[in-house]
């Protein structure tokens, strides 16, 4: 079943990360990095994949055209971002 909603699929940022007083996406890695174990770095990595959540269920979801294995791979995704957020090196 093909869904006609994921044409029109905003891709701007969700969950409110859009906005003046939004944190760039690499801001929120370096605080992250700083202290991953703290409540501003888990914040400032709640708000990165929150950030990206909407998106990366939708890619999931069109490559592999189920929503339960949208789901499971979307969460993979995610987790695998989370695990990876520590190594994460900004390229010029």
């Amino acid at each position: 079943m093909r869904l006609r909603w994921m044409r029109h699929t905003n891709w701007a940022p969700v969950d409110g990360a859009g906005g003046s007083d939004a944190r760039e996406d690499h801001d929120l890695v370096r605080i992250y990095q700083r202290d991953p174990e703290g409540v501003a770095g888990r914040a400032a990595a709640g708000d990165l994949l929150a950030r990206y959540r909407r998106r990366v269920l939708v890619w999931c979801w069109r490559l592999m055209g189920d929503r339960e294995t949208a789901l499971d791979l979307a969460q993979d995704v995610l987790l695998s971002a989370y695990q990876n957020l520590g190594t994460y090196r900004e390229q010029s």
